[in-house]
């Protein structure tokens, strides 16, 4: 599914998707468990393969407001935290039983740094993220 979804982009050529596939660490997540929560300092984002995740904040009134839904095929992070190294004010939250591929931000900072085309990549994956 990630060589899929990222030849579909057109950004990347096949060695540079290996290289990223070979960096990645499966981890599955039941039903209500946590991706991360508020508080925690982000350095890693995630691909979906299955499952749905729901990104929410908590007000002072300990009211819980959803403001994203995620779904397989799509990168999941913290991603304001992801991007500062500053903890995180939001809680990404499974909502189905899920299966992921982690990446560490330290491996994402080292490709970037190895060839252009990742830094388009992110470029196109921050896009996605503010849409």
């Amino acid at each position: 599914m990630l060589e899929q979804y990222l030849l579909q982009l057109g950004i990347l050529r096949q060695n540079e998707i290996d290289q990223l596939a070979a960096l990645g660490k499966k981890k599955s997540l039941k039903k209500g468990s946590s991706f991360c929560q508020e508080g925690q300092i982000i350095q890693h984002f995630a691909f979906i393969e299955s499952g749905i995740f729901r990104s929410y904040f908590t007000s002072s009134q300990e009211k819980e407001t959803t403001y994203c839904i995620r779904f397989p095929n799509s990168f999941l992070s913290a991603y304001s935290s992801f991007l500062t190294g500053q903890p995180t004010r939001e809680n990404v939250q499974a909502l189905t039983d899920a299966e992921l591929i982690y990446f560490s931000k330290q491996d994402l900072d080292r490709l970037c740094a190895a060839h252009h085309n990742w830094v388009v990549l992110l470029k196109v994956l921050a896009e996605t993220e503010y849409i």
